[in-house]
């Protein structure tokens, strides 16, 4: 059974929402009143059928502009796709686990969270989910993205390492248009492998290939359940969210 399921993409995007409508209620207050007083000759002139179109359209644009200036101001947007491409990469891993490996989601560190951590006779792997709008392009090994999705990965299954006392595989999972130049299966970049999705699946086996005994496993799940019980989640802990400038509006 896997440990710290909640997705963090999900859960600080909803936090980083809310925390930008409390801090910028005045901008939000602003928006309505512009609205109202739009609003009011609409009431006043226009004959029902149109009078009502245009109250109903008004009044979706005001909401539609504050959740989209919220999802921007406050990169909730990418962390929302980064909970999706968590779910896929979760949704995959599941015949591991029909396998007898544990999963563990979600495990906090210094300052950051790692995505998953599949544990087995086979081996420990730490995966790094990724997601991004923006393709790497043909050059995607070189690419600056590429680049920094690779150091985090490394940092973090060095991480796993420490806790678990044993070699640890760093995988890094790429979703979304990010992946389109990249070869499907398995890549090694710079000590970590590259997983694109084929046909929604995740060709991990070539990459289990120790050969644990049970003892040895439930050494390895006994440090990281113990490692898990000690740290604060990523998704408890307060976002920080930026204001709106009022002297720049």
């Amino acid at each position: 059974m896997g440990l710290r399921s909640k997705r963090v993409g999900y859960t600080e995007a909803r936090k980083r929402r809310g925390a930008f409508y409390r801090d910028n209620w005045w901008a939000l207050t602003l928006l309505s009143t512009c609205a109202f007083i739009w609003l009011i000759p609409a009431a006043l002139f226009l004959p029902a059928p149109w009078r009502d179109y245009v109250i109903g359209a008004t009044v979706a644009i005001v909401v539609l502009l504050s959740i989209f200036f919220a999802g921007t101001f406050t990169g909730a947007w990418n962390r929302w796709m980064g909970g999706v491409a968590e779910d896929n990469t979760s949704e995959s891993l599941k015949r591991f686990k029909r396998q007898g490996y544990r999963i563990y989601e979600n495990v906090p560190a210094d300052g950051y969270d790692i995505d998953h951590v599949l544990v087995g006779v086979g081996g420990i792997l730490a995966l790094e989910t990724k997601w991004s709008s923006m393709p790497l392009g043909v050059d995607w090994k070189r690419s600056d993205q590429m680049q920094r999705w690779l150091g985090v990965t490394q940092a973090r299954s060095r991480r796993i390492r420490v806790v678990a006392r044993r070699p640890v595989t760093p995988v890094l999972v790429v979703w979304g248009p990010a992946a389109h130049d990249l070869p499907e299966g398995l890549s090694e970049v710079g000590g970590v492998w590259v997983v694109i999705p084929r046909r929604g699946e995740l060709d991990l086996e070539a990459l289990l290939a120790c050969d644990y005994t049970p003892d040895d496993v439930a050494d390895i799940t006994r440090r990281l359940d113990k490692y898990v019980a000690t740290v604060t989640p990523i998704a408890d802990r307060p976002p920080s969210t930026p204001r709106v400038n009022r002297a720049a509006s």
